[in-house]
């Protein structure tokens, strides 16, 4: 029965299954005509409408099959012929595999040949991609498609199962702030997008049981509203989502000579990006957040200074860190701040105590960590004796290959790179490095620019901290990265060593850097805060 019913889906949806088909073919052209820059202007502008045409298609052609026999409906001849419900469900399974998996699987490859990746390496990587899409896409909008009869029905439970996970986002940032979810915005973030995929799976495994078996459509749409707000409130601790990373280190013990102490001797130098006048303080703040793009912490600090709230005292710790060779970096994942009085009563505690610069290591000089204390706690407790504690959540990255190519090079490939282009803008003020790989893209990478007689312009760094193994994009089979170098001032207020002029005779040195070891350290010391308030 389960060919019967194939074959039935197939009569009744071929030009659906066409015309999704034709996007997918459209979409694997278009990522192909973008190329490493969007050179095509057609595929540049293609590119959005027909990502969100893919999903719309994907996701209307896995409803409608589902709903040729709905399971709340009372005049499906399913009920009453001698079919198995298991070959029913079988029989749409197979039928979204065939339609969208198996087109998509042969799309993916085409391209990944076309743009000049190997077939085996393209083949095992397309087929790891098209088994997440089966498992984190298709499989639960098949369940949801389930608890309805019609796509009327199904956008409504859509719109409602989004307005419980929006309430529930509001409650949570009204009960926690930014404390609702400790790994957001971090490399390990990834295990908890990995948890909810798992626990969305599950719910569809359970939706899917309970409909093609037991036809229990209350409980089961109830499944799904509680899977909804599961997504919002179930969240990773800190604590056990960076132990879980560094259980999966590469080397662990690498860093077992990297130490952090506490430096009173070695007072940083004045910082005068840190006005000590609260009054002027806050209108810095806010003009450097608005170059920076972000209009809601600009909008914030100007909102405190006409209220009269002063904002966070900024202090300055010079940190000693050791132990790190001079082929490795150091990234600090998280510091979380403690403060006790003498009495051992903790009165203040951050989970973002604020950014530790690590530029001076390499010359011997001690780090300077940055901490932002609240103006009232400070008030109160500035002049007090007091017992400070930062726990350091850190990673050691050392280099893994370096590559070495012609700054006028068009296109070059490397195995830790993949397929790359460098690209220098009409005016010759910057450089482009765009590269595509197949797997996880490395996600701490370094371009210098060297000219003759070893003169080379400022090394451009670019480390984004992202943990997860390879994790491939639902639409796009392959990682695509890349970093600018800047080559000219037209300002003149920066003088590079080597300008656009002289890149004929330059050359890139491209390193990348892979992880040794997730770890922790503790740095805790008596102190006054108000002898390490940033100087003016």
């Amino acid at each position: 029965m389960i060919g019967s019913i194939l074959r039935k889906d197939l009569q009744l949806l071929w030009p659906m299954v066409l015309l999704v088909t034709l996007i997918q073919a459209c979409l694997q052209w278009t990522w192909y005509k973008f190329g490493f820059f969007g050179e095509d202007l057609a595929a540049r502008e293609l590119l959005h409408p027909l990502t969100v045409a893919w999903f719309a298609g994907v996701i209307g052609l896995t409803a409608v099959v589902v709903q040729q026999d709905a399971v709340p409906a009372l005049d499906q001849d399913w009920l009453i012929r001698p079919l198995q419900r298991s070959h029913l469900l079988i029989a749409k399974l197979v039928f979204v595999a065939l339609t969208i998996c198996v087109p998509m699987f042969l799309l993916d490859v085409a391209r990944a040949l076309a743009t000049g990746f190997p077939l085996g390496p393209a083949l095992a990587e397309v087929a790891f991609k098209e088994t997440l899409v089966i498992a984190w896409l298709l499989v639960p909008v098949l369940a949801l498609a389930t608890l309805t009869a019609s796509a009327a029905e199904l956008l409504l439970l859509g719109a409602v199962l989004v307005g419980v996970y929006a309430v529930g986002l509001s409650a949570a940032a009204l009960l926690w702030g930014g404390d609702s979810c400790p790994t957001c915005n971090t490399g390990v973030v990834w295990l908890q997008r990995l948890l909810q995929h798992l626990g969305v799976l599950l719910g569809a495994y359970t939706i899917l049981a309970l409909q093609y078996y037991r036809r229990r459509t209350q409980l089961a749409r109830a499944v799904a509203v509680l899977g909804a707000v599961l997504l919002v409130f179930l969240q990773l601790p800190w604590s056990a989502a960076f132990a879980l990373q560094s259980w999966l280190s590469p080397e662990p013990g690498a860093a077992a000579r990297v130490s952090f102490t506490f430096a009173p001797q070695d007072q940083p130098a004045a910082d005068a990006a840190t006005p000590a006048n609260p009054a002027r303080m806050g209108v810095g703040r806010a003009a450097r957040a608005l170059l920076a793009g972000d209009l809601n912490r600009a909008a914030q600090y100007l909102q405190n200074r006409a209220l009269g709230n002063a904002p966070d005292v900024a202090l300055q710790l010079p940190v000693r860190i050791a132990g790190v060779p001079a082929d490795e970096r150091l990234l600090v994942d998280q510091a979380q701040l403690t403060l006790w009085n003498t009495q051992a009563r903790k009165l203040y505690s951050s989970s973002n105590a604020g950014p530790l610069d690590l530029s001076p290591v390499a010359s011997g000089e001690p780090a300077v960590q940055r901490l932002l204390i609240p103006v009232a706690f400070y008030r109160s407790f500035g002049a007090s004796p007091l017992r400070l504690r930062l726990d350091y959540s850190l990673t050691l990255v050392r280099l893994q290959a370096q590559q070495r190519m012609p700054a006028l090079a068009r296109r070059f490939q490397a195995p830790s790179l993949g397929r790359c282009a460098l690209n220098l803008d009409p005016e010759a003020l910057s450089m482009s490095l765009r590269c595509k790989k197949l797997g996880a893209a490395p996600f701490c990478l370094s371009a210098t620019l060297y000219g003759t007689q070893g003169r080379h312009n400022p090394e451009v760094l670019n480390c984004d901290p992202d943990y997860r193994p390879d994790l491939p994009s639902l639409t796009y089979g392959t990682s695509f990265y890349g970093l600018e170098l800047p080559v000219h001032d037209r300002s003149g207020m920066i003088h590079y060593p080597v300008e656009g002029s002289e890149l004929g005779e330059a050359y890139l040195l491209i390193r990348v850097y892979a992880v040794r070891e997730h770890f922790t350290r503790a740095l805790d010391t008596p102190i006054k805060l108000e002898e390490w308030r940033a100087p003016s």
